[in-house]
Order: structure tokens, then sequence, then C-alpha cells
């Protein structure tokens, strides 16, 4: 719920869609559109955490 302009509250509805993509299908995907040598990077390699894909443009 949030304020309107005139303080009255209300509620608001958002909706959206998404996939969980596995690294081998998202890896297909990259390597379907151009890219070359894709790798995964873990967490324990960047900080990051989850793990990084990284591929290049040839």
């Amino acid at each position: 719920m949030v304020p309107d302009a005139t303080g009255e509250w209300r509620t608001e509805v958002h909706r959206s869609t998404y996939w969980a993509l596995t690294q081998a299908r998202l890896t297909a995907f990259a390597i379907e559109a151009g890219f070359a040598d894709p790798a995964w990077a873990p967490p324990e390699e960047t900080g990051f955490f989850q793990p990084v894909f990284i591929a290049r443009v040839p």
C-alpha cells in the first residue's frame, strides 16, 4: 500500500513474468547468439553472491 497525493492509502498490484534459466541453458543461448568462450566464475572468485557469466564477442 502506498499513500497518494491526498495522503490516502491505496493498493497497487504489479505483475511480471520471469524465467529462471540454468547455467547450461544460458550458455547455449549465448553461443547461439554468437558469443565465444563462455565461462562461469563462481562467487568464491568474484566476491559477488551469484555466479557471473563471462563471454566475449569474437
